[in-house]
């Protein structure tokens, strides 16, 4: 179908399928081949409700829809608005940036000098802090397989032997901690060498920095460790007692041994038959038990000694039913490798995989909070965590204003996302700072970790995910924001 150019469903697309069908239709190229001209060579989805769940699912990297062509959603009056890039800092970053402005405003050479000091000082102890918190610590703990009834109270048990030294932001006020905080930003500064300053003056520089910079990270900053769960056992087949099927690919025939002599010239025939009786070089119970261990080089001859013999003597039952000893014989011979070849199959079907063992490994007790870039339409301000912003809107806008967040501001995939945000801000005590991660930031490979939080409080941090079976529970009074029941 070609010269397709405008689709509008005339009833409500409650089907899936609809919705999908309806956005392949305005996927095909109006001239069945692309144009030059990107109005016309992309597909635009007026914002709606009901078609986000397929817009989340084409935007995700493992769709096939790849990051180079990501369907674009807009509204008709969005058409021709200019856009920027903009990436919020983390609230640790706002306040060296913050210095970085009052030095704009200061009047006079002195005063410059005095601010400049200021951040260069500053600067050279977040550098250290950032060192000191990711400095490596390389502790394994042993992680019990859930997969094989482990008990999930007991994964992650932390190891009897001495431990190195975590220091973690909690820490970070301890006397030898800021001590250690000290000498590695005085050697900073050292390096650095383009500010000079008296010995008295850059040692209380650097106790205020730190002290000021302590107050924000414990306040604004989660420990995220960087973690590997690493295998540290090679999983074997283990072989359950089983009786062999031999309904099916044991019906050998003796092979004969005769040989027909043709006569070119006559075309009369003659049989030349070897009347030698045959000599095996092992008995046929040992040949095929042989043959079985070649095939399966894991298997360990000590441990199913009794379960290889019994599966190889009831196919030498089967096989020689209907024959003589020395048909049997001939039989086994010529056909060992197919009987094994069988056998084999059996007990990889009688077969499982032993538990995999599993250690954790802790890498680094934190990680680099990591900045996000977002785009928003260059005439919109950030908005307010706490004003209404309408469902078909909530991806475009960025949201801003929160004072528990890792972050200046987030953008929100969905309504519900911006709504947990103001539960996080307003209606959790409990909560301390909270985050809406980068995609790279938790190095997590299983499943699906978008739209997630980081929730830190008095009991660590938590991964929050929100999900369809949470129950939003909606207030029925006007312009009351919803909340939420697990």
């Amino acid at each position: 179908m070609t010269n397709l150019y405008t689709i509008i469903p005339l009833r409500t697309a409650a089907s899936l399928t609809l919705r999908e069908q309806t956005i392949g239709r305005g996927l095909r190229l109006p001239y069945g081949k692309r144009t030059g001209n990107s109005a016309v060579d992309r597909v635009t989805i007026v914002a709606h409700d009901k078609f986000d769940e397929i817009i989340a699912a084409a935007n995700e990297e493992s769709s096939i829809i790849k990051q180079g062509n990501i369907i674009v959603i807009e509204d008709d009056e969005d058409l021709g608005r200019e856009k920027e890039k903009i990436k919020p800092t983390t609230r640790v970053a706002e306040f060296i940036e913050q210095k970085e402005q009052k030095k704009k405003y200061a009047r006079s050479e002195e005063k410059i000098q005095e601010i400049t000091k200021e951040i260069e000082v500053t600067k050279a102890v977040d550098a250290a802090i950032e060192e000191v918190l990711q400095s490596p610590v390389n502790v394994s703990v042993p992680l019990t397989a859930v997969g094989d009834g482990g008990n999930r109270s007991a994964m992650g048990r932390l190891p009897s032997a001495p431990t190195p030294k975590i220091i973690t932001t909690r820490d970070l006020d301890n006397p030898e901690v800021v001590e250690k905080l000290e000498k590695i930003a005085q050697n900073n500064l050292e390096k650095d060498g383009q500010i000079t300053f008296e010995t008295a003056d850059i040692g209380k520089a650097i106790k205020r920095a730190i002290a000021e910079l302590i107050e924000q990270k414990v306040k604004y900053s989660i420990d995220i460790p960087d973690i590997a769960v690493v295998q540290t056992n090679s999983q074997v087949k283990i072989y359950t007692d089983f009786d062999l099927d031999t309904g099916f690919g044991f019906n050998f025939k003796p092979p004969t041994e005769e040989i027909i002599i043709e006569n070119l010239k006559t075309g009369d025939t003659d049989f030349l038959k070897d009347d030698i009786p045959l000599v095996l070089p092992d008995s046929p119970l040992n040949m095929i038990v042989s043959e079985i261990l070649s095939l399966k080089d894991d298997v360990q001859f000590r441990l199913y000694e009794d379960l290889l013999y019994k599966l190889a003597e009831q196919a030498l039952n089967r096989v020689g039913s209907d024959k003589t000893e020395q048909e049997l014989e001939k039989t086994i011979a010529a056909y060992k490798k197919e009987i094994a070849r069988h056998i084999a199959e059996q007990m990889d079907r009688h077969s499982t995989l032993s538990p995999p063992e599993y250690e954790v490994k802790l890498l680094k007790a934190a990680t680099d909070i990591l900045q996000q870039e977002y785009t928003k339409f260059k005439e919109d301000d950030i908005v307010k965590f706490t004003d209404k912003i309408p469902a078909y809107e909530i991806r475009k806008k960025v949201v801003g204003g929160f004072a528990k967040a890792c972050h200046t501001a987030y953008k929100f995939d969905s309504t519900d996302e911006h709504t947990f945000s103001y539960i996080l801000e307003k209606n959790a005590p409990n909560v301390q700072k909270w985050l809406r991660p980068a995609r790279e930031q938790f190095k997590i490979y299983y499943g699906n970790f978008g739209g997630s939080f980081g929730v830190a409080g008095a009991w660590r941090m938590k991964i929050c995910r929100l999900r369809e079976s949470f129950r939003l529970v909606r207030n029925r009074e006007k312009n009351a924001i919803p909340q939420w029941q697990v």
